[in-house]
């Protein structure tokens, strides 16, 4: 009996290269998991059956997850999914294959192992029950259940890292804006206002009896241009829509706005460059 499950995506890549990846570790059996059933693609099957490896549709066992092993965002929810008939059925055929002495890999479109449900779902599970899971890369090498793991956490702390410097680089920003503004006579009513999730305001200031919504934006060089660049289409109808929640919410109704934006390029504490922006107003 083998012990072992590779696993492999599609892609991009052309059938012969997936057929030399195959035929590199001795792969004679493809379980599809995708959503394309076999029969709407002979000529994949076709070529897989010349080349002695045998392409059998596991869509409905491994492919489609119902809703209710899913959670409110789509995401599918391991502890639910491995519960499922459909799910039981499709590791029992794989425990038969494997029993017989085939060489099993699962096949998916997803060429980004990291997020894909043969590695997340299957890969977990086959791991759990004590089988060896390999994933074949693009270039054919073969990474294990557990190093993907730990590229993983490796590539999550990296993000992590990568947002609280920009988190970190937009707070610098701000507070630079505000300052620069109190020192024009600005009073600071309220900062990171928010409407709802995408709608935000960074500062709100009075002055003279006018209202200012400002939007900052803070980059720390200019080779992506100017940070002000970073306010499209999609921002300026954020900014909007949250501009009319606060002047609803405090009923502001009859006192003129003015909509700012403030770039920023912020090297350090002591070396930054600050431009000032207006770029709409009303109530006029």
């Amino acid at each position: 009996m083998s012990t072992t499950v590779y696993t492999i995506g599609l892609g991009h890549k052309s059938v012969s290269e997936i057929i030399n990846h195959l035929r590199s570790h001795g792969v004679n059996c493809v379980v599809d998991i995708r959503t394309i059933f076999i029969h709407k693609n002979e000529t994949l099957k076709d070529a897989f059956h010349d080349a002695g490896i045998t392409l059998l549709s596991f869509f409905q066992e491994f492919g489609f997850i119902p809703a209710k092993a899913q959670n409110m965002h789509g995401e599918l929810v391991y502890t639910k999914v491995v519960k499922l008939d459909s799910f039981i059925h499709g590791m029992e055929r794989l425990k038969v294959g494997l029993e017989k002495g085939y060489i099993i890999a699962i096949m998916d479109s997803d060429t980004d192992i990291f997020n894909s449900k043969r590695h997340k779902i299957i890969g977990r599970y086959l791991d759990s029950i004590g089988i060896t899971v390999n994933h074949i890369e693009n270039n054919g090498s073969v990474l294990s259940y557990g190093k993907t793991n730990e590229l993983i956490a490796q590539k999550a702390e990296a993000r992590k890292q990568k947002k609280d410097q920009a988190n970190e680089l937009g707070q610098n920003g701000e507070e630079i804006a505000a300052l620069h503004l109190m020192r024009k006579g600005h009073t600071i009513l309220d900062k990171n206002w928010n409407l709802h999730h995408g709608c935000e305001l960074d500062l709100i200031t009075r002055k003279d009896g006018v209202l200012y919504f400002v939007e900052v934006k803070t980059r720390s060089s200019i080779e992506r241009g100017s940070p002000h660049l970073a306010i499209d289409k999609r921002k300026v109808q954020h900014i909007t829509t949250a501009i009319k929640g606060y002047i609803s919410l405090y009923n502001y109704y009859y006192m003129p706005y003015k909509i700012m934006s403030v770039a920023i390029v912020y090297r350090s504490e002591d070396d930054y460059t600050i431009d000032f922006f207006e770029w709409g107003n009303g109530h006029e």
